[in-house]
């Protein structure tokens, strides 16, 4: 450093004081509360996993790094293990940053300046948020490293305290946030080469000082991070480097656009009170290459001026690649731009900056800060989410349940606390253990902490879909969704209630979506759902017609399968209202609308109104209404109805009159889809469903035999093939997708050779929720099943189905005959 006497004058502990005290303010200000608990709940799970005995990358999966969490982990079990231990952490690199930066900025620069521009790092970093926050930190750890060695860029032993603080900075960003550490030790190569360039210091030197550089910035942190998770250096690279980089190299590309200098390329935080944030970087690039011409002059100024422009066109380039890659507030990226440039005046400037400096540089710089301060004391960043709730209203979050006693310290909207208490209180009703059979998506995944699932090894930290959840990831939640006991609900908040398009669909086919609390979404297993129509064939003989019970939908003031009291079932309700939803597109639909009498009410007059209309269309869109009186006397009226759906989901509602005192029940039955939409997949008709066999020539082998004719697709649930036949096991099912075609085939069904019960079986029709039972009949060994299939209208689904069930043999299929063609 410089000269060790070197006193600093009184008013500089003062501005420092006020500049770190400025700095906290915000945090004081925001530290007991949140909004949302999407991010910060992220560390909260991953306290909670690691203090289970779990460990980054090698038991869940994380692009955050291992070191990062481990942090927080030990801050807050120093702490005492509550939120408030968390958020202390906060605090720490808010101090440390606010005190050391400006002391390292001191040695070259006036009190009032090196206050000033470390203060500004600080504001637009640490101060963003209330716990320990990785890009933050990372920020903070890029600035160590790339002043201290512009400062004291190759090994000597009288800059050892820079040599310390850079190594400092090396091996804490090393294990925090991959993208601000590479830049950092991309910085610290970059001054060493400078200096034996321009003959600062000689090739051996610079040689030693480049492997001290690797070693600290590399192996250092590496083994670190190897050595506590036990993780390889495979499982490392895949969790730090494979999930996260194929996402964000997009956004490189938007640094060239007008709009980036306009405006942050991410919003999500609200309306900057400064958003040219682009631009100010670009202001600041030029001020910083002006102000350092003429400090550029090294016993070789051609070379050193050479090295200047390359330095400022390299730290505008990965200051505004952080700023855009990095989904976080802009001022953490401004703040890290800013360090780098701070990091080219000291190398480049050794004497006391001029006009240019103080005009150009930390006067912007100040306004930055500024506007940066004002987002921290406003929580545009900590206190991100939805609620409109004052703070005033806001609750203990501890108090929701007994569970949550780690989030001591915390308040949250009453919004988020009843949702909290609710989705406790669900869960609280689980087996005890590791065993609730939940999925907690996008902001709801600190559940985990207090309400433990039964989690898959290596399973993501979090839902970040496309980074955390790629391809595979996915593949195998959507298994598990369709087939694992593991996975019966599924948990998120509203606001984050968003799914990739492979979940989506399997959740709005099998599952049942409610709300718990004000801000929470779940969804059901439809057999977990009372009065679901989940069994398609029950439902057929309860209800009649051919609409696949699976595809109703039941939403709010749902109908509900009621007996009529005559043998048979009404979808219908006596309230007020009830609607059910054809979750299906729907070209012609008929059916009965039907009132009754409830035994042992008034025999006056009463009426209902039913109306069928398109699902979410506006204005409405009235397909089908009419008003249906029961006439005194009379216990019961039915009206056939017939609706065009033009290919829409259809929405089909009972009212009734208030005054009625639930003497009516009024609904629909023997619905039937006559013209059908064609919707992706096979189709899925029992409550237990079996795993699709991995597709393979020998399965239609086994099923067609010498015919050279195949379907579109072929589907296997529990079956396997055979020499006469594919065989299907109990519950098992093949399905043919007759995409486009008409016609019919012909086969045949055989109990097999083996100990059990015949089975019964099923040839069934499927299309879009038009569920056509062609033939069944209980198998014997005696004589096969002769079948003859057909469709009902062109496309759609053939299948053969046979019972589930303890103690029955397998079935044989074989297609004899075929003249299905488009």
């Amino acid at each position: 450093m410089t000269d060790p006497r070197h006193r600093l004058p009184p008013v500089f502990w003062c501005l420092l004081a006020v500049v770190t005290l400025v700095a906290l303010l915000p945090w004081w200000r925001n530290h007991g509360y949140l909004r949302d608990l999407y991010d910060y709940g992220l560390v909260i799970t991953a306290n909670g996993l690691m203090e289970r005995g779990e460990r980054p990358y090698v038991d869940f999966t994380t692009s955050i790094q291992a070191g990062f969490l481990g942090l927080n982990w030990l801050v807050e079990k120093i702490g005492g293990g509550t939120y408030a231990a968390l958020a202390r952490g906060g605090a720490g690199l808010i101090l440390a940053s606010g005190l050391l930066l400006p002391l390292m900025l001191v040695r070259r620069w006036s009190g009032w300046a090196a206050a000033a521009v470390g203060g500004v790092v600080t504001m637009g970093a640490a101060a963003q948020h209330t716990i320990l926050w990785h890009n933050t930190l990372g920020v903070f750890t890029l600035a160590l490293v790339a002043w201290a060695t512009a400062v004291a860029p190759v090994l000597r032993k009288a800059d050892w305290p820079w040599h310390l603080l850079a190594l400092a900075g090396l091996v804490l960003g090393g294990v925090n946030k991959l993208n601000f550490h590479l830049v950092a030790l991309a910085v610290a190569l970059a001054w060493a080469l400078r200096a034996g360039l321009t003959g600062r210091a000689g090739a051996g030197r610079v040689a030693v000082t480049v492997l001290g550089l690797v070693v600290a910035g590399v192996v250092l942190p590496l083994t670190v991070e190897l050595a506590w998770t036990g993780a390889s250096f495979e499982l490392w690279r895949s969790n730090v480097i494979g999930l996260a980089a194929g996402s964000r190299f997009a956004l490189l590309e938007r640094i060239a656009s007008r709009e980036f200098l306009f405006a942050p390329l991410h919003d999500y935080y609200g309306k900057l009170v400064l958003p040219q944030v682009g631009l100010a970087g670009l202001v600041l690039t030029l001020a910083t290459f002006a102000g350092c011409w003429r400090g550029a002059t090294s016993s070789r100024p051609g070379i050193d001026r050479v090295l200047l422009g390359l330095a400022v066109l390299g730290a505008a380039a990965a200051g505004a690649a952080l700023l855009a890659t990095n989904f976080e507030i802009a001022w953490v990226g401004v703040a890290a731009w800013l360090a780098l440039l701070v990091s080219v005046w000291l190398g480049f400037q050794p004497e006391p900056p001029g006009r240019v400096f103080t005009v150009g540089f930390v006067l912007p710089a100040v306004v930055l800060g500024a506007a940066a301060w004002w987002s921290a004391w406003a929580g545009q960043r900590s206190q991100f989410g939805y609620s409109a709730e004052p703070r005033s209203a806001y609750r203990p979050a501890a108090e929701t349940e007994t569970a949550c006693a780690a989030l001591r310290g915390l308040r949250v909207p009453p919004d988020v606390f009843l949702s909290l208490q609710a989705v406790g209180r669900e869960l609280a009703g689980y087996e005890e253990g590791n065993a609730r059979p939940v999925f907690y998506g996008p902001g709801l995944e600190l559940l985990e902490r207090f309400y433990p699932s039964a989690r898959e090894k290596g399973q993501p930290l979090w839902a970040h879909w496309d980074t955390t959840y790629n391809e595979a990831s996915v593949g195998r939640l959507r298994e598990g969704f369709l087939y694992s006991e593991t996975r019966r609900a599924a948990f998120t908040t509203i606001a984050f209630a968003h799914w990739p398009e492979a979940l989506r669909t399997v959740l709005d086919e099998h599952f049942v979506r409610d709300q718990v609390g004000p801000v929470v979404a779940r969804w059901r297993r439809q057999e977990d759902v009372p009065d679901r129509q989940v069994d398609s064939f029950a439902t057929l003989g309860k209800l009649g017609g051919n609409v696949d019970g699976r595809v109703l939908h039941f939403d709010r003031r749902p109908l509900r399968a009621t007996p009529t009291g005559s043998g048979t079932h009404l979808l219908g309700t006596v309230g007020e209202a009830g609607q059910v939803l054809l979750r299906v597109p729907i070209f012609r639909l008929r059916g009965v609308a039907m009132v009754r009498r409830m035994p042992g009410r008034e025999s006056g007059l009463l009426q209902a109104h039913f109306k069928v209309i398109v699902h979410g269309a506006v204005p409405e869109d009235v397909r089908w209404s009419q008003a249906i009186e029961l006439p005194a006397g009379q216990d019961e009226v039915k009206v056939p109805f017939e609706v065009d759906g033009s290919g829409k989901q259809l929405l089909l509602w009972v009212m009734q009159p208030g005054g009625q005192q639930r003497a009516l029940l009024a609904g629909y039955r023997d619905l039937e889809i006559t013209h059908a939409g064609e919707v992706p997949g096979a189709p899925h008709l029992r409550p237990y469903q079996s795993p699709e066999a991995a597709p393979e020539p020998a399965l239609g082998a086994s099923l067609f035999g010498d015919i050279a004719w195949r379907p579109a697709e072929l589907v296997v649930r529990n079956g396997r093939p055979a020499g006469d036949g594919l065989e299907l096991l109990p519950g098992g099912e093949v399905w043919l997708h007759t995409a486009g075609m008409v016609g019919e085939f012909h086969g045949r069904v055989t109990c097999a050779e083996s100990e059990g019960r015949p089975s019964v079986a099923r040839v069934v029709w499927y299309k879009g929720g038009r569920l056509q039972i062609l033939q069944q009949e209980q198998l014997s060994r005696e004589r096969p099943f002769e079948f003859r299939a057909w469709t009902a209208e062109p496309g759609g689904w053939i299948g053969v189905l046979v019972d589930v069930g303890e103690g029955l043999a397998p079935a044989r299929v074989r297609v004899t005959r075929s003249s299905l063609q488009p």
